[in-house]
């Protein structure tokens, strides 16, 4: 379950919402002028929504029922990671950011956000750092279906835990943040992602699949992070101890997190990945997992990669 907001089109020229349906809205903000109507919203709270639709419908008052005309939006948020330095792309990254490196012509940044978009995504957060006017200046050249504001790490870059805590002040509260690495491409069912977070509770939800990597996150039976291991050099982290049984799981570099997870982050003054702040959060809240197949997954962060990706589509999710 995710939450969404019904957007009131109210059929008059001042676009006021009427004085009869104030006492069903939560919270009260004018949306942007849409030709001669003016979009009034309210939260109505947490509903399930299988897809953006058209509908009619009553609300009723005390004085009589009014017939308004709605559309249904998502109210979902993200933050992109794309302030790292792009090493392993090197030499491409070397005057061109890694989020602004091209796939079949088209910059791995615009594919992220149009994928977002596509799947309800309507304010995000994008993180700079190497090379950041550069990407400044194409997020600005651009229309976007949606709001996208910078944080910028200029001055230092903060790695994923720290990216997200400085990042803290420019989400809202009350609803769940996609984090998404700007490397990753990937066919997973975002909407699908959030709306499990939701019913399941979670402080945070995972993506992860089976695949074969130097290092697993680990959970119990009950699907919640205990641990994680380097394959390669057999260090691992538990949350509370070591224990025999857990399955290994690899990080898809896509999360769901809860706006109050941030508070409980360190402060951002030097960097730190988010990995071991998710251990030190499992030993008091949820941290789960959301199971995707790795077909629907490409880390584009390599030429090789990159070079495969070039017969990749976002179209099928899963």
């Amino acid at each position: 379950m995710y939450f969404s907001i019904e957007v009131l089109l109210i059929y008059s020229l001042c676009g006021c919402l009427h004085p009869s349906l104030k006492h069903h809205c939560q919270d009260k903000k004018d949306f942007q002028n849409q030709g001669c109507l003016r979009y009034s919203f309210c939260t109505t709270g947490p509903t399930i929504c299988e897809k953006d639709e058209v509908c009619n419908f009553f609300l009723q008052s005390k004085k009589k029922t009014v017939i308004l005309h709605s559309k249904r939006y998502t109210t979902m948020q993200a933050f992109i990671l794309a302030a790292g330095l792009g090493t392993r792309l090197q030499p491409l990254t070397n005057h061109c950011p890694k989020a602004l490196v091209e796939i079949n012509g088209i910059p791995i940044l615009r594919i992220q956000i149009e994928n977002l978009i596509r799947q309800g995504v309507r304010y995000m957060v994008v993180n700079v750092h190497h090379l950041a006017d550069m990407i400044c200046n194409y997020i600005k050249s651009n229309n976007w279906d949606a709001e996208i504001v910078i944080s910028d790490e200029r001055e230092s870059l903060l790695d994923t835990g720290g990216a997200l805590k400085k990042a803290e002040s420019l989400f809202n509260e009350k609803e769940p943040i996609i984090v998404h690495n700007v490397d990753i491409l990937s066919r997973i069912n975002l909407r699908e992602m959030v709306s499990y977070h939701q019913t399941e509770g979670n402080m945070s939800t995972l993506a992860v699949c089976h695949r074969k990597t130097s290092r697993y996150l680990l959970f119990d039976n009950q699907k919640q992070l205990i641990g994680w291991r380097n394959q390669s050099s057999g260090e691992a982290k538990w949350v509370n101890g070591p224990t025999a049984e857990y399955t290994e799981l690899a990080f898809s570099g896509i999360s769901v997190v809860e706006p109050s997870l941030i508070h409980l982050l360190p402060p951002a003054t030097q960097p730190y990945p988010i990995i071991p702040e998710y251990l030190s959060v499992a030993k008091c809240h949820r941290i789960s997992y959301f199971l995707h197949t790795e077909t629907n997954w490409i880390d584009v962060g390599t030429p090789q990669k990159l070079n495969l990706a070039q017969q990749w589509n976002l179209s099928s999710q899963k």
